[in-house]
């Protein structure tokens, strides 16, 4: 991975184990554990699963998610 840069134009996509890993990391104890990067990023979810994108949590159904930088305002 390359070193995260406000100003590359690539995405991160970090992972936690749960809500003590989350808190580790806002404390600054642990790192999240790094999955993805680049410019365009496909996730496939095969069922349900807890996510947070931007602070905002919700249960995502199974889906596949794509994120294209040049959709990102």
């Amino acid at each position: 991975f390359n070193k995260p840069n406000h100003w590359d134009g690539n995405l991160e996509v970090v992972g936690v184990t749960g809500v003590v890993h989350l808190g580790q990391i806002q404390s600054g104890l642990r790192g999240a554990m790094r999955i993805a990067q680049g410019g365009h990023i496909k996730i496939n979810l095969r069922s349900e699963i807890p996510v947070q994108v931007d602070g905002e949590p919700w249960v995502a159904a199974p889906s596949e998610v794509v994120v294209l930088k040049s959709a990102l305002k």
